[in-house]
């Protein structure tokens, strides 16, 4: 493995435990969350575009998921000699689409209307159906 792959993979891999550690230490903005804005672009593209045919449907996703591609493959390739932008940069989308913190939040506030039923929410992904 060359030395630029290898400084790729750890900057990667920094890039990804420091966005799962902005997700533990902010969760998620209550304003301007970026996933939020991406729905409001998708609102308005439909509004745009809309018509009852399969490949309208097709063509809006083709839309915004090409869109999302291309910013991320152009991201990644202006910091791609750069392995601490790298990491930024991955930190950066990480904590975009993780979401972790809000999902623990809302698991537990499902768990305490559910009466505490279901056992602790850190415990449920660790056990199996038929232990349950």
């Amino acid at each position: 493995m060359s030395v630029t792959t290898r400084s790729a993979r750890r900057a990667r891999a920094a890039g990804l435990a420091l966005g799962v550690a902005l997700d533990a230490a902010l969760g998620d903005p209550r304003r301007f969350h970026p996933v939020a804005g991406f729905g409001a672009v998708a609102n308005r593209l439909e509004a745009v575009t809309y018509a009852d045919r399969r490949a309208a449907g097709i063509a809006h996703v083709g839309l915004l998921v090409g869109a999302v591609a291309l910013t991320g493959d152009l991201l990644e390739r202006a910091v791609r000699e750069r392995p601490a932008a790298r990491a930024l940069v991955t930190a950066a989308a990480t904590w975009t689409v993780l979401g972790g913190t809000t999902l623990v939040r809302e698991a537990e506030s499902i768990q305490a209307r559910l009466g505490g039923s279901c056992g602790p929410v850190s415990n449920r992904s660790q056990r199996t159906p038929a232990t349950r």
